[in-house]
C-alpha cells in the first residue's frame, strides 16, 4: 500500500465513524429543506450526492445547512473560453481536496490553513445557519475558495455526536473545523473581491426568493 497522505494524517477519526457522522450530521440539518410529501427515505442521500457533484455555484446560498440550486446560472457567458485565472495555485488547491478521503472535512481551520498555504489570503463571510457554523469565501486571482466551518469546544471534533457548550466559551475558546459541506474552488475571472462578494449576495438573495416561491 502507499504511503498515507498528509492530509489524512491530519484526519484523527476513523474513516467509517467520520462517515457516518457526516452523513447523519448533513441530514439533520438538511431534512427540512429536501422533504417533499411524496419524497422516501433513500431520495435523502441522492439529493445531498446530487448538491456535492454540482461544484455550488454561487446562486447557492446555504439555507438550513444545505445549498440551494437557484438554476443554471453559469459562472461566466462562455463556458468554453475558461476566465484568466492563477491557473498553478487553483490547480494545486483542487488537487489538495480532491486527493484527501473525506475532501479536508474533519481538518481544523488551522491545519487547512496550513495545508492550502492561506496564510494571509483575503477572505470574507458568507451566509450559513448551520449550527455554530461559518462560511468562508477566500479570495485569489480570478478564482475563490469556499470553506464552510463549524465552531466547536476544545476537544470535540465534528464527528462528536453529544457535548456541552456555552456562546461565551465557544468565542472565546472555540475551535474552527471544516464541517458540513465539502470546500470548493470556483473560477470567475475577478481580480476585484468587492464584486466577487456583490455576485455572491445577489445569488444569496436569488436563492432565497426561490426558496420562497418554491414553498408558496
Amino acid at each position: 500500500m502507499g504511503e498515507q497522505s498528509a492530509v489524512d494524517q491530519l484526519q484523527d477519526q476513523k474513516p467509517a465513524e467520520q462517515a457516518e457522522g457526516r452523513r447523519l450530521a448533513i441530514a439533520r440539518a438538511c431534512r427540512a429543506d429536501v422533504r417533499t410529501d411524496t419524497m422516501k427515505a433513500d431520495n435523502l442521500d441522492r439529493k445531498l450526492a446530487s448538491v456535492r457533484r454540482h461544484a455550488y455555484a454561487w446562486a447557492a446560498p446555504l439555507v438550513a445547512g444545505i445549498l440551494l440550486s437557484i438554476g443554471s446560472w453559469s459562472p461566466w457567458g462562455n463556458a468554453s473560453a475558461e476566465p484568466a485565472h492563477d491557473h498553478l495555485r487553483y490547480q494545486r488547491i483542487k488537487e489538495i481536496i480532491n486527493s484527501s478521503t473525506n475532501h479536508l472535512l474533519g481538518l481544523s481551520l488551522d491545519d487547512a490553513t496550513a495545508l492550502l498555504a492561506l496564510q494571509g489570503v483575503p477572505w470574507s463571510k458568507g451566509y450559513t445557519n448551520y449550527p455554530n457554523g461559518e462560511a468562508r469565501i477566500y479570495h485569489f486571482q480570478g478564482f475563490c475558495l469556499f470553506l464552510h466551518l463549524q465552531l466547536l469546544p476544545p476537544g470535540v471534533t465534528p464527528s462528536t455526536k453529544e457535548y456541552a457548550f456555552t456562546l461565551e466559551g465557544l468565542q472565546r475558546n472555540g475551535v474552527r473545523w471544516l464541517a458540513a459541506f465539502d470546500p470548493f474552488v470556483r473560477v470567475d475571472g475577478l481580480t476585484n473581491s468587492a464584486q466577487r462578494m456583490t455576485d455572491y449576495w445577489s445569488g444569496v438573495s436569488a436563492g432565497f426568493a426561490e426558496k420562497a416561491k418554491n414553498t408558496q
